[in-house]
């Protein structure tokens, strides 16, 4: 289907403003979200640019305070002091050139109006990659335009997208913002303040032994934290308890996989999850702190296995009684909060989330009154959350979130700390006051943080420190197993796939701070990035049969969502519309003739395959019982797709009706995206053994069935992404591989 008509079917519905705003010396250029002094950008943070725009488009108007949250905001609660925080901002930016002009008026009590004279001119640039979409709002007859609020609303063909801004701006940018929020605290002590500027660079690594830690957990006194550990080779995963002031670790837990310690009030005991030989089911142990390597079974729950590898956690109660979970009854429900007694281990429900949410990551406040959590809706987005501890009405924190690694509560109970990837792709550490105040970063560059955890006693804080670099490799088919890295860079570079012609590749990579689409050459040269959405999960391009196009996957209205996008570049135009947009719609495959694409999505509750036509038309599901990572054959007779993403077998269904059949596997946990269908062959990479990463690569003739091991991966794979490509020629397979995955424990001493 032609470009021009795909736009016109998507953008049809919507009008792009492309309109520059001027007033005084400023210029507001909404096409590449930039405000300009003269010839000197001046960059904004993306909801201070948001409410600027409203202003300026409904200059001479008084917009009310509940309006102007609604258009910036519009599927959140937020207080009205976060408004106060962006318009004081605007404000310093404004007085810094032009000191005796008032461009913003406070009407008290009611809200804000732009006092300054705007005249509004057509961009002619045409159609960059770098666009706000917007939603008029007509005026009625004999009443000026301007008369007719128009509010910002994040609606086709993306949600937000950010400037070509280079790395160092950026940073810049978020630190400003910062700096701007603790100023306006007054409140703050210096000792507060301090705390924040430098929690990052005071901090020092507890751990020393290589490999992969997990969920650390303090001791009541705060001088030992209990932590979950395997070495790079991924043997078993343990408990193990360590003292802040030595480098001397005790193993608590013996053979298996242990994980997500919680350390009891008292400091007597801890209980962990472990995997049992039924991988449907996870164990609760409580093991005694002064016997090692005995425990008592206290409860079995669901494993939450999932495409995206959610993973339940334990936290105790401050009283002693309780602990704290996340349980799925059934795979078609979603997964709750439950209480489990220490007692005789019994079960409560306490959540009873809406459909296709996750509630994970619960934590008692200190004195054991509230219960914050996350509420997860797929790979895109999440909510955190607080209730009473034994039941109630929750409510939703305001905090714009791409994806949570990890909540705990301050040792006060007023603030929670949050690791998130609020701004950038990789993680960072936030404080969120339960107040409403605008959350503060506690750490501003670019790291993969987890888990962190304040110790009860004792001010000191600890989180993960991951250390993750993942690149792209090619091996030959040859049966030597030739192999080399062929495009990678300081993060993680994934989800290949080659041009129909082989002469490029695209892939996912989040160099730049967020993860967008590239494309390169097929020798690994001349990396251009292709998107500039910087939102959450922005993965798995894919090309069409006649290599014009790009399908992906990003985030959309706190769902994932499809997109096309124009090979050369241009505004990513919006697939998966209508009811798809209640659910996370992923992993785009072409069908042979290029005018539809088959897509992964859990609107009826659980991943099936669906298949659409390019325009959003004449969409229908295909698989019944479970499916993901759809792909048609040469034929375009069968659907070849993985049926379980936890045991990764991979089956064929005839399109024209008739039984499933698996054809090969299990491929083993997290290896969902590590096959492709190339003409009659069938490539794929499988575990050597579960625990490890590292994988076989097979070549499976699909008409007669022969099987050829081509090699093995030199590191281990990226798990739970697209991660293979094979080029037209087949000569090549690419591949993700996760050149560096460790991991440190960071203790930070003297916390408030």
């Amino acid at each position: 289907m032609p470009v021009s008509q795909q736009e016109e079917s998507v953008v049809s519905l919507i009008q792009v403003d492309r309109r520059i705003y001027s007033f005084g010396d400023y210029r507001l250029d909404v096409q590449d979200c930039r405000l300009w002094h003269g010839d000197a950008s001046i960059p904004l943070p993306p909801k201070t640019f948001d409410i600027l725009h409203v202003l300026v488009r409904n200059a001479g108007q008084l917009i009310d305070k509940k309006t102007l949250l609604q258009a910036v905001w519009p599927d959140t609660f937020v207080e009205e002091g976060n408004l106060s925080v962006h318009i004081s901002a605007l404000r310093k930016t404004f007085s810094r050139d032009c000191p005796d002009s008032e461009f913003i008026e406070t009407v008290p009590r009611r809200g804000y109006r732009f006092t300054i004279p705007v005249t509004k001119t057509e961009s002619s640039n045409g159609l960059p990659p770098d666009v706000t979409a917007l939603k008029e709002v007509p005026s009625e007859p004999g009443i000026p335009a301007t008369a007719t609020f128009i509010p910002v609303l994040h609606e086709k063909p993306v949600s937000r997208l950010t400037t070509r801004a280079s790395w160092g701006i950026f940073v810049a940018v978020l630190s400003a913002f910062v700096v701007i929020i603790v100023v306006m605290r007054v409140s703050y002590s210096r000792h507060h303040q301090a705390g924040l500027v430098h929690a990052a660079s005071d901090s020092r690594p507890l751990t020393s032994v290589p490999g992969v830690y997990s969920w650390p957990t303090f001791s009541p006194n705060g001088n030992s934290l209990a932590y979950s550990w395997h070495s790079d080779a991924g043997q078993d995963q343990a408990i193990y308890m360590q003292k802040v002031d030595s480098d001397d670790r005790e193993k608590l837990s013996d053979g298996g996989k242990s994980f997500s310690p919680a350390w009891s009030p008292r400091g007597e005991e801890i209980a962990y999850l472990r995997a049992t030989e039924d991988p449907k089911w996870l164990e609760i142990e409580v093991a005694k702190v002064q016997r090692p390597h005995t425990a008592r079974h206290l409860a079995f729950i669901n494993n939450l296995k999932s495409a995206f590898h959610d993973v339940p956690t334990l936290n105790w109660s401050p009283d002693g009684s309780w602990l704290v979970t996340t349980e799925k009854e059934d795979a078609d429900e979603s997964s709750h909060l439950e209480l489990v007694s220490l007692e005789n281990g019994e079960k409560q429900a306490l959540t009873h989330p809406p459909a296709l949410s996750v509630d994970v990551n619960a934590v008692f406040s200190p004195q054991g009154d509230w219960i914050a959590f996350v509420r997860a809706r797929g790979p895109s987005s999440a909510e955190i959350h607080v209730m009473p501890a034994h039941g109630g009405p929750d409510r939703v924190l305001p905090f714009n979130i791409h994806s949570i690694n990890g909540l705990t509560w301050s040792a006060d109970g007023q603030s929670l700390l949050v690791a998130s990837s609020r701004a950038l792709s990789v993680g960072n550490l936030w404080k969120l006051s339960l107040n409403g105040d605008p959350p503060v970063a506690l750490s501003t560059l670019p790291a993969h943080t987890e888990d962190p955890v304040v110790s009860p006693k004792g001010h000191r804080l600890a989180y993960i420190d991951l250390l993750r670099n993942g690149s792209l490799w090619r091996m030959s088919t040859d049966g030597h197993g030739k192999q080399e890295q062929l495009i990678a860079s300081r993060f993680i570079d994934s989800a290949p796939d080659y041009s129909p012609d082989g002469s490029e590749i695209a892939f996912e990579s989040d160099r730049t701070g967020a993860s967008e689409i590239w494309v390169c050459k097929n020798d690994g040269t001349q990396c251009k990035r292709l998107t500039n959405i910087f939102g959450p999960n922005t993965s798995s391009p894919r090309w069409s049969p006649d290599g014009k196009l790009l399908a992906f996957n990003s985030g959309f209205h706190g769902r994932s969502a499809i997109f096309v996008v124009n090979a050369s570049g241009g505004i990513p135009l919006l697939v998966t519309t209508g009811a798809f947009e209640a659910a996370d719609n992923l992993i785009p495959n072409w069908s042979r003739d290029g005018q539809s694409l088959y897509f992964s999505s859990n609107r009826t509750g659980r991943f099936e395959v669906w298949k659409t036509k390019v325009n959003g038309d004449e969409e229908r599901q295909i698989t019944q019982h479970g499916g993901y990572n759809g792909m048609e054959s040469a034929d375009g007779k069968s659907l070849y797709y993985i049926q379980d993403t936890d045991k990764t077998t991979i089956w064929r269904i005839p399109l024209n009706g008739g039984e499933a059949q698996p054809v090969a596997g299990p491929l083993g946990s997290g290896m969902w995206g590590y096959w492709m269908v190339v003409g009659e062959d069938l490539y794929y990479l499988q575990k050597k053994m579960e625990g490890t990463a590292l994988a076989d690569v097979f070549r499976v003739d699909l008409k007669t069935g022969s099987k050829t091991k081509l090699g093995q991966t030199q590191f281990g794979v990226n798990e739970y992404d697209r991660g293979l490509a094979v080029s037209p020629d087949e000569r090549w397979i690419l591949y993700a591989e996760r050149d560096v995955d460790r991991s440190n424990i960071m203790l930070t001493e003297g916390w408030y």
